[in-house]
């Protein structure tokens, strides 16, 4: 290449910098990748629908995580595929229950969150005493965390309470721990790896319907102790910012078996229930079950608020008959959550319908697109050694839960 200077005359030669051949091997090696991958996407789609679902099926959940971070078409195409139900071992839990010469006599989940940790809460028999802990676990990387509760004179059972304050892998959360009956509670933080102690009302975990986190505040859905065919329950609130409490009132009315439920999609905040809908047939109103969120908020006054709800999403009729089949109500039980747009309405259901024979529950799961306003079934699953218990929260449990890598912190 000649390049003439200016205000000089003469001409300068010189050559072109060319790049080394370890500078060429990885441009060539590049290249050569991003070729193999655009053919192996046109090989992908071009596949028949049952031969890559029956791929995506063998492949382990941590593996397929890494296929998503391939490329945006690999996650589109894994996010894509058919949804279907995979088993995913916990036994890497099995040291943490028969550590420090204990018993394990109770575990259950809490929750799952939407940075992929699963919480449950155990309880163990130390010789005459007992122990309870908060078990945070990611069951693709199998990292695990143990949280010992620090009051344990208390022999009552308690609960815990998830606080999720944002969806950030690294974000901090609380939680509540609660005793029946009782107004000293304990709150945990992952900021500090601390517990403090917490005043605020008796709760009774088994009157409590639902609870979700929404804003960084705890929704609680409370009902009566005895619970009947037509509930109307409260909503209160636990800010752990300022340790305030409250309650609001004017909830809708529920309707029949099954219990309302709280859910958070979206960064909204509805009232799932069992209601008449606007449908109308020769009978009157039919029964489904109804969305709604609030429309007005009056000011508070002595720590109660009131709001004014407004329904937002009725189920349609072909799907509620298919998710609450004509048997009694005590063979089946619907429950619901939420996440990111979609609301899950999950159907269980007792496969043997004989007296004194609970073994087998099917589970049916209908997806609602709160977005979109589409409901798309996901394919039944019948688990045949569970049992059926109708309303008890340590049977089969279904919980919202994204596979990530996040590490347990």
């Amino acid at each position: 290449m000649m390049v003439k200077f200016s205000g000089a005359h003469q001409w300068v030669l010189f050559r072109e910098p060319q790049p080394d051949v370890k500078t060429m091997r990885v441009a060539e090696q590049k290249q050569s990748s991003t070729k193999n991958l655009n053919r192996l996407d046109t090989i992908w789609q071009f596949l028949p629908p049952d031969v890559r679902d029956a791929i995506v099926k063998k492949v382990p959940l941590e593996e397929l995580l890494k296929w998503r971070l391939v490329s945006k078409n690999w996650n589109t195409m894994i996010m894509s595929e058919r949804p279907s139900w995979c088993s995913m071992e916990m036994g890497f839990l099995q040291a943490v229950f028969s550590s420090d010469g204990r018993t394990l006599t109770d575990c259950g989940y809490l929750t799952g969150s939407r940075t992929g940790l699963l919480f449950m809460i155990c309880t163990f028999q130390v010789k005459l005493d007992v122990q309870t802990s908060i078990l945070v676990c990611n069951p693709i990387t199998k990292e695990h965390k143990e949280i010992r509760v620090p009051d344990q004179r208390r022999k009552l059972k308690g609960h815990a309470w998830l606080i999720q304050h944002d969806e950030k892998p690294d974000s901090e959360y609380n939680l509540l721990m609660t005793y029946r009956g009782e107004s000293q509670h304990l709150l945990y933080s992952s900021s500090t790896n601390s517990w403090r102690e917490v005043r605020g009302p008796e709760l009774q975990p088994n009157c409590i319907f639902s609870a979700v986190t929404s804003n960084g505040r705890l929704f609680l859905l409370k009902g009566p102790r005895f619970f009947d065919v037509h509930v109307r329950p409260t909503l209160g609130f636990y800010d752990p910012s300022d340790d305030t409490w409250g309650e609001y009132t004017e909830v809708p009315t529920h309707i029949g078996p099954d219990r309302p439920q709280l859910i958070e999609t979206g960064g909204r905040l509805l009232y799932v229930a069992r209601t008449f809908t606007t449908e109308k047939n020769s009978r009157g109103g039919r029964l489904s079950w109804c969305m709604y969120e609030v429309e007005e908020r009056e000011p508070s006054s002595g720590g109660t608020e009131s709001f004014q709800w407004g329904r937002v999403r009725e189920m349609p009729r072909d799907v509620y008959v298919v998710l609450n089949p004509a048997i009694p109500p005590v063979y089946r039980e619907v429950r619901s959550f939420g996440e990111g747009n979609n609301i899950f309405f999950v159907g269980l259901e007792c496969t043997s319908l004989n007296e004194g024979d609970s073994r087998g529950v099917k589970v049916s799961v209908v997806v609602h697109d709160f977005r979109l306003n589409s409901w798309t079934w996901i394919p039944a699953f019948r688990d045949e050694h569970a049992s059926f218990w109708y309303q008890e929260t340590n049977s089969v449990r279904v919980l919202s839960f994204l596979p990530s890598l996040t590490p347990v912190n």
